[in-house]
């Protein structure tokens, strides 16, 4: 990325990490420091509900767009990531997204995947039929394991 800004004379980088945010565990933090790239709404001390009431304020359609963290969000602390890795978090997310369900994250936990969506569609998740509709695809995307949790999405961060 600092090639490409240079090319492009961009002085400074930034990503979008938010005060909520430095309370969690994230594992692109350190990167971010590595590399000095800013995170101005974090600085600013901007919280998630503060970044959307200005987007509503500014009439921005981006204003309630779910939360699409980067993949590498979903590894366990101390896993490398690898193009393999993000590879079967991206098939087994898109896996349990053809099944209708809206918030996702497959968390890889080296050869296990733990399958979290929204607390309100935790019971449906929790449904037999889901389950063994969503175990051979979540397998086949290079998992030895699958675990289902019962009480669903949390908000970011490891648990």
């Amino acid at each position: 990325m600092e090639e490409v800004a240079k090319l492009r004379g961009v002085a400074i980088l930034a990503y979008g990490e938010n005060f909520d945010d430095s309370r969690e565990i994230r594992p692109g933090r350190a990167a971010a420091g590595e590399f000095s790239v800013a995170a101005p709404l974090r600085d600013a001390g901007l919280t998630k509900a503060d970044v959307r009431a200005l987007a509503h304020a500014a009439r921005l359609d981006v204003a309630e767009k779910p939360a699409a963290p980067c993949l590498s969000s979903r590894l366990a602390p101390g896993l490398a990531v690898t193009p393999e890795r993000l590879a079967a978090i991206e098939q087994a997310e898109g896996a349990v997204r053809s099944h209708g369900f809206r918030i996702i994250r497959v968390r890889h936990l080296g050869i296990k995947a733990l399958v979290q969506v929204s607390p309100e569609e935790t019971q449906r998740l929790q449904s037999p039929l889901v389950q063994s509709a969503l175990t051979p695809a979540i397998l086949s995307a290079g998992f030895s394991e699958v675990e289902f949790d019962p009480i669903g999405y949390q908000g970011a961060g490891l648990r």
